[in-house]
């Protein structure tokens, strides 16, 4: 952002199974790292849509996914 501009928000999409999007799980750490070394760049928040909430064995592996996903996120410097 140029000087005196709001900061853009970011909320990162991660691919836990659904296929329309996100950055994979096993990227999570190299887009984080390219998103806080952005001038202007917060990220806010992480996120996923699950294919089948109401099937516990996909809705689980992508839970599984997404944890992973949001570890690599914390751990980034």
């Amino acid at each position: 952002a140029g000087k005196g501009a709001p900061d853009l928000e970011v909320h990162l999409e991660v691919e836990t199974g659904l296929g329309r999007g996100g950055v994979l799980a096993a990227d999570v750490g190299e887009a984080v790292d390219g998103l806080l070394a952005a001038d202007g760049v917060v990220l806010k928040g992480v996120w996923s849509h699950l294919a089948a909430a109401g099937d516990a064995a996909i809705a689980l592996g992508q839970d599984a996914r997404f944890i992973e996903a949001v570890r690599r996120v914390r751990s980034s410097p």
